[in-house]
């Protein structure tokens, strides 16, 4: 296993990495992380991940105590592991630890961890072929709220627990008001009549850095967008779906519930939007 790990700037094999059993983010999911990925060995969008991680963090009331050099710093070291290979990287910040108890003001020295391990990219199927999607109605109405990209991730995780035993490779979730939110690890795009319709940011969605790149691409190619809260039945004559995160990029959702989309394959919009998202990666990283 090629997997490195920078604790607090302390780079270390990662099966060698230790966390105090104190340490709130894992007593409570009390932590803030971005993922991201490298192209040709260079964190892809660093700048935007660093944006949105003080963003998380200022929701939950933990001002970083890092700096933005000292982050970059630390990646690029610990990039230095891996010489010629894509990387996963993940960046993950505690509120620390101190006496045990809920309350926030009892942590102190925020504890700083990056992970880095090879890149697993997904088979090109993926891309050429599309996934298979579930939908999953869950009980909060989202609108309004604002979303932080915390250590707390046991919705997310249930949600893809749901899509795998089905036999999917996502589940796409909808709120009380069964309006469309997001992916259980993606943001969600909707293609209607050549019209790309992404939920707006009040319907609680995160902000993902690669779904905003994907509406930049979309502006590039002159593809209509509205963000807009989405109702489940625009989904059921859509012309096309994709899901997107930083690992997947851009990917087709050819079904839906076991209903096919569109032509059940890729369609031109994803294609068009995909080869363009890649070329921005490559030539801006």
């Amino acid at each position: 296993m090629n997997d490195w790990v920078s604790i607090n700037g302390a780079i270390t094999p990662a099966s060698e990495g230790r966390i105090p059993i104190y340490d709130r983010g894992f007593l409570y999911g009390d932590s803030v992380f971005e993922t991201l990925r490298t192209y040709s060995g260079r964190p892809h969008a660093l700048n935007q991940h660093l944006k949105r991680l003080r963003l998380s963090a200022s929701r939950i009331a933990m001002e970083l105590e890092v700096t933005d050099d000292e982050l970059r710093r630390s990646i690029d070291q610990l990039l230095e592991t891996r010489p010629d290979q894509e990387s996963y990287l993940r960046i993950i910040i505690t509120r620390g630890d101190g006496e045990f108890g809920l309350a926030p003001d009892l942590a102190s020295n925020q504890r700083v961890v990056i992970l880095a391990r090879p890149l697993q990219e997904h088979p090109e199927s993926f891309w050429s072929d599309g996934i298979h999607a579930v939908s999953l109605q869950e009980k909060l109405r989202w609108r309004g709220k604002r979303i932080a990209k915390t250590g707390n991730y046991l919705n997310n995780l249930l949600a893809l627990d749901a899509a795998r035993r089905a036999g999917a490779h996502e589940a796409l979730r909808f709120d009380a008001d069964d309006h469309l939110t997001e992916g259980s690890t993606s943001n969600v795009f909707v293609v209607r009549q050549g019209v790309l319709h992404t939920p707006d940011l009040a319907a609680g969605v995160l902000p993902g850095i690669t779904r905003q790149l994907i509406l930049e691409c979309a502006q590039r190619l002159d593809i209509e967008v509205r963000e807009q809260a989405i109702p489940r039945d625009m989904l059921e004559d859509a012309d096309e779906i994709m899901i997107s995160s930083s690992i997947r990029e851009l990917v087709a959702v050819v079904t839906l519930d076991g209903q096919r989309v569109g032509e059940g394959r890729p369609g031109p919009v994803c294609r068009q939007l995909h080869g363009n998202y890649r070329e921005y990666c490559i030539e801006h990283t």
